[in-house]
């Protein structure tokens, strides 16, 4: 299981200067073709044919192109495509021009989500994968995949009324090694989360393959699933399983704890500094190899219990806090290897706050659901690019590269394209290696 973002600095300490880069025409206009055959392969058009004014493949395309440079909403969308038509002309014919706003939205409020989600995931991962291929970088031995919910709170009304419903709820399945989001699903209730998650779960080969959720999916069924489609799984605990979770806190007494405490391979000690706040994160394992006559038995595959002590202390208002918390895990590895699993599930949630603060997802008010879940699409696959982008651009941060493609959204464009094109980064290799 890697590291958060040891791939892309892996490729970024092999790359050669990014002004070095083959980043002409013909290598954007050769991804962006493989990205038009992927839309036309997977994504029916559901307009009637025959009166078509603009292509399917150039409506999405131009959304992304858009999107990438910060547009949020389908008027920044269409307003993007228009100041920057001249660029994009050199990728797509765009015999009819620009569309408007409205033509976004409602084209967007037809195309089947689920369609659009294998065509956009599919090019992203296959531009990682042709990157792993074209450097020799090995796939990871494990990778850990996170289950989790989302709410975009400005979602929830009607629209042209102001009669308000309930927020549009997202289930999101996210792949941390390449930083996909693998499967979203909206859902209509809190409830559907779980065997909306069951659901995709069974569909998938989870061989080699960590999946960690929160309390809410820590069910027997969803572990079932799991296991059955050859998993491991990682899951937390909260009162909502009141038995378990007491058995869990009598495991760990402080006979226990004062036991293991200096054993490397059942306890593992972290500590970080930042924003004025120190934290202290202890993790302590339990093997469970007895489970007959316990609450544990009913647990499909389960070997070990981990308990999660968290200590803070703000270094200038001096408030201390502490917080238990509790997993359950068919892994039986060193208290090490599960506490960086723990602490890896948190990328989903640093995934949804980018949703939130890069493309403003909480305030987006497109109400029309299936409009909004396409659009969010397209954001989630950009998001995977930054990502991607951040350690080859030598960017800080996520809204550092989204600047860069506000401020030098040409060059960092060819960039992009350029980094999602083997043929392209083999050439730069051997062209750098040539000259040094």
């Amino acid at each position: 299981m890697e590291k958060r973002d040891d791939f892309f600095v892996k490729i970024a300490k092999i790359l050669p200067a990014r002004e070095s880069w083959d980043h002409g025409r013909g290598v954007g206009k050769r991804v962006i073709n493989r990205f038009v055959r992927l839309i036309r392969e997977r994504v029916d058009d559901p307009r009637q044919q025959g009166k078509l004014e603009y292509p399917l493949s150039e409506i999405i395309v131009l959304a992304f192109f858009a999107v990438l440079a910060g547009a949020t909403t389908f008027s920044d969308i269409a307003t993007c495509c228009a100041y920057k038509k001249k660029f994009f002309k050199k990728f797509l014919r765009l015999e009819n021009g620009i569309p408007s706003h409205d033509t976004f939205n409602r084209v967007f409020s037809l195309i089947d989500m689920e369609q659009l989600e294998e065509a956009l995931v599919l090019f992203v991962s296959q531009a990682f994968e042709q990157l792993r291929k074209a450097l020799k970088i090995p796939p990871p031995k494990m990778k850990q995949i996170c289950v989790d919910g989302k709410v975009s709170r400005g979602s929830g009304r009607y629209a042209e009324t102001a009669r308000e419903i309930r927020d549009i709820q997202t289930l999101n399945v996210y792949c941390t090694e390449d930083g996909i989001c693998l499967h979203s699903r909206q859902i209509g209730k809190k409830t559907n989360e779980i065997p909306m998650a069951q659901a995709i779960l069974s569909t998938m080969d989870l061989r080699h393959t960590i999946i960690s959720f929160d309390a809410m999916n820590t069910q027997i069924e969803t572990v079932r699933t799991i296991v059955n489609r050859k998993g491991e799984y990682l899951g937390g605990l909260k009162r909502n399983h009141k038995t378990l979770y007491e058995e869990c806190v009598v495991c760990f007494d402080d006979a226990y704890l004062e036991k293991v405490k200096d054993d490397g391979e059942l306890s593992h000690y972290y500590m970080e500094k930042a924003h004025n706040q120190i934290e202290h994160m202890k993790f302590t394992v339990m093997r469970i190899s007895t489970q007959q006559g316990s609450h544990f038995a009913a647990w499909p595959k389960l070997r070990s219990v981990v308990r999660y002590e968290r200590k803070t202390e703000n270094l200038i208002s001096g408030k201390k806090s502490c917080e238990v918390r509790y997993y359950i895990t068919s892994l039986i590895g060193k208290a090490e290897v599960l506490a960086r699993a723990i602490r890896t599930h948190w990328q989903i949630e640093s995934f949804h706050w980018l949703l939130d603060v890069v493309f403003y997802d909480d305030a987006n008010t497109t109400v029309d659901r299936r409009a909004n879940g396409n659009i969010t699409l397209i954001k989630k696959m950009v998001l995977s690019l930054y990502r991607m982008m951040k350690p080859l651009e030598n960017a800080k941060t996520i809204s550092s590269i989204r600047r860069l493609y506000q401020w030098g959204y040409e060059d960092g464009i060819r960039r992009l394209l350029a980094s999602c094109d083997a043929a392209a980064i083999e050439n730069s290799l051997k062209s750098y290696k040539n000259k040094h």
